[in-house]
């Protein structure tokens, strides 16, 4: 099993659902325990963002749908609305940004 295999198996939908762990990566990989130590902790890092920007994702969604429908029952909850929908559209900017970052910063090392 190539290590890109693993990855792609590893970022598989987990069969119960909403579970974050990374499954043990295979000792056939032919890389080092120190390189699939590495590995796993990069695919949970993946996983724990991938986790967040959906949520983020979904919240703001929700909140677009809330407002698009004009169903504020008054001026102070859309204001509550308006701001739950820049707050996590700001959050999923910080975490596309960070990744970034840290994508260009592992090509510089790596």
């Amino acid at each position: 099993m190539t290590a890109w295999t693993a990855i792609r198996q590893a970022l598989r939908p987990s069969p119960r659902g909403g579970a974050l762990a990374v499954p043990a990566l295979p000792r056939r990989l032919a890389v080092g325990r120190r390189e699939r130590d590495r590995l796993a902790a990069a695919l949970r890092e993946i996983l724990e963002r991938n986790h967040d920007a959906a949520s983020a994702l979904s919240t703001a969604l929700l909140d677009a749908q809330f407002l698009a429908r004009g169903a504020c029952a008054s001026e102070d909850e859309r204001r509550d609305v308006t701001s739950e929908l820049a707050a996590s559209l700001l959050r999923l900017r910080d975490l596309l940004d960070e990744t970034t970052r840290l994508a260009r910063s592992g090509r510089r090392s790596g």
